[in-house]
């Protein structure tokens, strides 16, 4: 082994001996417990029905089927419930949810890892380098990496830069390869709403193929062939979960209000608000466009990477332009939580913004870069303290909002619960880097290309053959974990919802945020119809 790799082994060891050492073990988050309801009712029970995980004593909501009538996505049980299984050898939910918490800091690690190696296939190993880091900073992905690490979005920002990699060498895709992607697309629908926009870059991706001549109309179909298995089995479990066919995550989106420049720019949560380095990455999307037009491009190559470049841009526009169609934007958590899954293209659209710029133009963007990091730390601070609902009308001094940063040192340097990690999660660590080894081993004589496929293909394989294993134990054992829990009384007193009030209190509660968001920022108008969508939705 060269020094260099050494080096590069030592660096890596060094960074995630860090994340080791400062993530949040309590699998805390956003959603939860939603996702640890699901995972344990897998293990536990055999079944997709959380209820008896998510509520504790009796069941409040339910759905025709006794299910509980959750929107979530469930497929990350996939990836979960091995670690779940591990844990539970322990013998306390603390291990478990340690265990849990440290898989999310592997999917970020990885993501941050397979997002610079894309990266490096555009531009240089030092921008490259620094694109991911600053990024990773300057947006919530680190909150959601230490403090909130039970969240779904961390494991779809993963499976993002693979499904993003496989498009980079799509032209050399043959027909298995496109079947095995559209089993792999639809493993990501299964695990988080936020993929489904990825349809969009796919499709995009394949026309501008075709229109060169690099892809057969065929190859389409055996993409939409290979979406079908994991597709039926997911509906086969909402059919379960709700008594009817129906897609639960559609139905937060709201046609009657459109928050598209709120979201980004609002300073209540807004997304440029919050990580102003967006700015950075919209000015490599201009940058691209103007190369595409003057054909700074000097082959066929360079020519695919800006066409690559633009479509993931015009992908992440539509992906904001629908979920602006929703209740809220704010949602109770901080900044673009949302668009963590699309985290590999922002850290290009960064690395093209400063490629090849003149020295002082680029120390310019170093500095602005960093300012935008300890924004982006210092407003994340003030969520983390509940201070910032209130800024937007009225924020303090900016050195007296400095004083919110205090929060982040627990967050970022602060060493948590090292003896029970060391005791819970170093056998797992032992055991996911002799399989690493063993896959490295196994791939060094393919070219990156090939690996790439393997690794995608193999994931969509194990993500089939795991989620129809859980289906067939939901199948088998939903309605006679149903029976029992009815014969213990667990669903008296309980709602039997109809399939209007499944989101209702979701959906209300995003409804009552913007009318007191609106509220104190006196925009009375929007406010009644916010009210009158309220009531006509759900009759409140």
């Amino acid at each position: 082994m060269d020094k260099r790799a050494v080096a590069n082994f030592l660096i890596v060891a060094l960074v995630f001996s860090y994340f080791f050492i400062v993530f949040d073990v309590n699998f805390r988050g956003p959603d939860e417990p939603i996702y640890f309801a699901y995972t344990a009712s897998v293990i536990e029970d055999g079944d997709l029905n959380a209820v008896n995980q998510f509520y504790k004593g009796s069941a409040k909501f339910v759905s025709q089927t006794y299910n509980l009538p959750d929107f979530h996505n469930h497929g990350g049980v996939i990836l979960w419930a091995p670690v779940y299984a591990y844990g539970k050898l322990f013998g306390s939910e603390k291990a478990i949810k340690c265990a849990l918490s440290l898989s999310t800091v592997i999917f970020s690690f990885f993501t941050l890892i397979f997002s610079f190696m894309l990266c490096r296939k555009l531009f240089s190993e030092k921008t490259s380098l620094l694109a991911t880091v600053i990024m990773f900073f300057a947006t919530p992905y680190f909150y959601f990496t230490f403090f909130q690490p039970g969240n779904g979005q961390i494991i779809a920002s993963l499976l993002s830069v693979m499904s993003i990699f496989t498009l980079y060498y799509a032209s050399a895709m043959n027909r298995l390869h496109w079947f095995l992607y559209g089993m792999f697309f639809s493993v990501c629908l299964a695990i988080k709403l936020d993929l489904w926009f990825q349809i969009f870059l796919i499709a995009m991706c394949f026309a501008a193929l075709y229109y060169r001549k690099e892809v057969s109309p065929r190859k389409a179909l055996y993409f939409a062939l290979g979406v079908l298995p994991v597709f039926i089995l997911n509906l086969a479990n909402d059919y379960i979960k709700y008594g009817i066919m129906r897609k639960g995550e559609f139905y937060l989106f709201n046609p009657h209000n459109f928050y598209f420049l709120d979201q980004l720019f609002s300073s209540y949560r807004g997304y440029f608000y919050t990580s102003p380095i967006f700015y950075i990455s919209l000015l490599g999307f201009m940058l691209v466009i103007y190369a595409l037009l003057k054909k700074r491009f000097s082959d066929n190559a360079e020519r695919w990477k800006l066409t690559l470049l633009f479509l993931l841009s015009i992908y992440v526009l539509l992906k904001i332009f629908f979920i602006s169609f929703r209740y809220a934007w704010g949602g109770g958590t901080t900044g673009a939580r949302h668009l963590l899954t699309e985290f590999p293209v922002f850290v290009l659209l960064y690395a093209f913004a400063i490629e090849n710029q003149k020295r002082l133009l680029r120390c310019v963007i170093y500095i602005l870069s960093l300012i935008m990091v300890f924004w982006n730390l210092m407003v994340i601070s003030e969520f983390i303290k509940g201070v910032d609902i209130n800024y937007f009308v009225g924020a303090p001094e900016l050195i007296t909002r400095f004083s919110s940063l205090g929060v982040l040192f627990d967050i970022l340097l602060q060493p948590k619960d090292i003896w029970l990690k060391l005791s819970v999660c170093l056998p797992l660590i032992a055991i996911i880097l002799l399989l690493i080894t063993v896959v490295m081993a196994g791939g060094a004589k393919f070219t990156a290309q090939e690996r790439v496929f393997k690794l995608m293909g193999s994931l969509a394989v194990y993500a089939f053959l795991s989620y129809g294993l859980i289906t067939l134990l939901n199948i088998g054992n939903n309605k006679r974990n149903v029976e029992a829990l009815k014969a213990e009384g667990f669903f008296t007193g309980s709602a039997v919802l109809n399939s209007r009030d499944y989101e209702r209190e979701e959906n209300v509660a995003s409804m009552d945020e913007m009318i007191d968001h609106f509220t104190l920022k006196k925009d009375f108008a929007i406010v009644e119809k916010i009210k009158q969508v309220k009531k006509k939705t759900y009759g409140d």
